[in-house]
Order: structure tokens, then C-alpha cells, then sequence
């Protein structure tokens, strides 16, 4: 049966971490799904709390591989015929991983949790009801399906954690749900704006298009902007001007924006904690760092880079005024 264990990890295995599940998370976004994400986060969990853990070492990008790769090889990713799927070689080309290093950390993983194919631990869970795996257990001497056995031996079963649920109950559990989001469907039927896609920033429906940095529907609106009018009039010129979300894709960098130490390192903290927090964004950089206000070289008055009117020399910056 799959098990789900605690996301809580030791305060300084956190930051190894968290780098690895915003990668894993990215990736099931972009090319996986919720089911995965999730498996992901709770084996990263599992490895951060061995002692001592194996991720305090090597990139976190190989680790998020290896974790998919693993998780991957479990649930039958790399077949075609599947949904989600995925080849290898792709999985490993957006981790930006050579494909010899995400397979030999994948098999790193399977050795140290002796994952198998179908494996009940690391099975996700709308795979759950083909895996004879976990439903083929021994009664009586003899090797059976429990969903074919009585309601009584079903309930033995879930009691003692070899089953996830009583399959006997699953029929009306479905039939509930099915219910459910029927009722759903049809009050959409009634209003069917709530279907339409919007602009993550201004909320518009008319006239959009997806930013080719995180995908999100945004307003297909750069003409409006008038050239040298520094004017904000623009979702997309803003989106793509002025947020590390963007900067980070046009850089071709890998990885999170959020945790991408290239992005810190080419701005000062005041523009980056700008860049990555303010109204521009779709997502916004958690704990972002502090920083001290800047000021004029000469007045002394506090210069918000983010607004302009202020000029640099040698290194040093001034305000409007004293730069005249």
C-alpha cells in the first residue's frame, strides 16, 4: 500500500531540501502532474531525513531527476502509452542532467528504498486499483485478490494496513463523486465566463496569449506601449520586463527562478527583491532577503531604484536633484 509520510525535515537539511522540491515541482507542472509532485516531495522528505542525508551533497538538479527517474521507472512515466509520460532523455534534458547521471541517481534511490516496478510504497495513487501488488494477498495459505474476497475479509485487511480502503465501499464512494462534480459541470453550464481563460495580472478575457517563460495567460497588449514613454500600460512588456520569472527564462538559465543563484547574482538585493515581489509577478519570491535602503551619494536622501529619476557614477548613485 503507498505510504505517506511527513514533508517535515531537519532545520539544516531545509534549504537542500526545498531546492530540490521546487525543481521537482516545476517539472510535474510543466510535464507531469499533482500526483507526481506530490510522490516527489515525500520521497525528497524520506532522503532529507536519512543520517546523515545523502542530498547535502551533489546538485540538486541531479537529485530531482534521479527522484523522477525513480518514481518514474515505478509507475511506467517512460511508456508511451501512458498518461503522464515522458522519455527519459527529455526528463533529464529539462533538469539539465546528462542522461548517464539522473539514471545512475535513479538507480542510486531505487538500491537505498529497493523500489520495484509497481512497487505499493511509491505507486501514485490513480494507479492504485491496477496494481495487483497491493490487493493480491495470502489467506488462508492461499494467494488471493481481496477485492473478490467477503466485506468481513476486506475490513481485516484495511485494519491491519495491507489495503488503502475497503473496495467493497469504493462503488458508492465513486458514484458520490461522480454525483458531485455533475452538479458542478451543470452550474458552469450556466455560467460559462467562469471557463474562460484570464489574464493572471489584470484579469481581462479578450485578446490574450501565454508567457513563453511560465506558460500563464497573460494580455497580448506590447503594442499599446508607446516607445520611450516608460509607461506601465502593458501585462506582457511588464511581465517581461521587470520580473526575475522572465529574466531567469530569457538568460536560459536553469532550474527555479526562486532558487536560481545566478538570478541573485546579477542584481543588487533592492532590484531583485523588486524584481521577484512585485505586481508584475504570477508568483511571488518567498522570503525574500533584507536589504539596506539606497541612498544618495551627496543628499543623503533614499533613492528607490525601482521608480527611476536617479543617475550612477563611479559606482555610487544619485538623486534627480543632485544629478543636475
Amino acid at each position: 500500500m503507498p505510504k505517506r509520510t511527513s514533508a517535515s525535515v531537519p532545520s539544516a537539511v531545509e534549504p537542500f531540501y526545498a531546492a530540490i522540491v521546487n525543481l521537482t515541482e516545476r517539472v510535474c507542472g510543466e510535464h507531469l502532474n499533482e500526483e507526481y509532485a506530490e510522490l516527489a516531495q515525500h520521497l525528497t522528505a524520506t532522503l532529507a531525513r536519512k543520517r546523515p542525508s545523502p542530498i547535502l551533497r551533489g546538485r540538486p538538479e541531479i537529485w530531482a531527476c534521479g527522484i523522477l527517474y525513480a518514481l518514474g521507472t515505478v509507475n511506467f512515466l517512460f511508456d508511451k502509452s501512458q498518461t503522464p509520460h515522458i522519455r527519459a532523455d527529455d526528463l533529464c534534458a529539462v533538469l539539465g542532467v546528462s542522461v548517464s547521471s539522473g539514471a545512475n541517481k535513479a538507480g542510486q534511490i531505487r538500491d537505498m528504498f529497493h523500489m520495484s516496478q509497481m512497487d505499493p510504497h511509491w505507486c501514485l495513487p490513480s494507479m492504485v486499483d491496477q496494481n495487483p501488488l497491493i490487493w493480491i494477498l495470502q489467506v488462508n495459505g492461499l494467494m488471493v485478490d481481496i477485492r473478490h474476497m467477503p466485506r468481513e475479509v476486506q475490513e481485516i485487511a484495511y485494519k491491519k494496513g495491507l489495503i488503502p480502503y475497503i473496495p467493497a465501499d469504493r462503488a458508492k464512494v465513486e458514484k458520490e463523486t461522480e454525483a458531485a462534480d455533475a452538479k458542478v459541470l451543470a452550474r458552469r453550464g450556466r455560467n460559462t465566463d467562469l471557463e474562460k481563460p484570464r489574464c493572471g495580472l489584470c484579469g481581462k478575457t479578450k485578446n490574450l496569449t501565454k508567457t513563453k517563460c511560465c506558460g500563464q495567460w497573460i494580455c497580448d497588449d506590447e503594442d499599446q506601449y508607446v516607445l520611450f514613454s516608460y509607461a506601465r500600460n502593458s501585462c506582457n512588456r511588464n511581465h517581461d520586463r521587470y520580473t526575475l520569472c522572465s529574466y531567469h527564462h530569457n538568460e536560459g538559465h536553469t532550474g527555479d527562478w526562486k532558487t536560481c543563484q545566478k538570478c541573485r547574482e546579477d542584481f543588487e538585493s533592492e532590484i531583485y527583491v523588486y524584481y521577484g515581489t512585485n505586481e508584475y509577478n504570477f508568483e511571488k519570491l518567498e522570503n525574500p532577503p533584507d536589504y539596506e535602503p539606497t541612498r544618495c551619494a551627496k543628499c543623503n536622501q533614499v533613492i528607490v531604484l525601482s521608480e527611476g529619476g536617479y543617475s550612477m557614477r563611479a559606482g555610487e548613485y544619485y538623486c534627480a536633484n543632485c544629478s543636475y
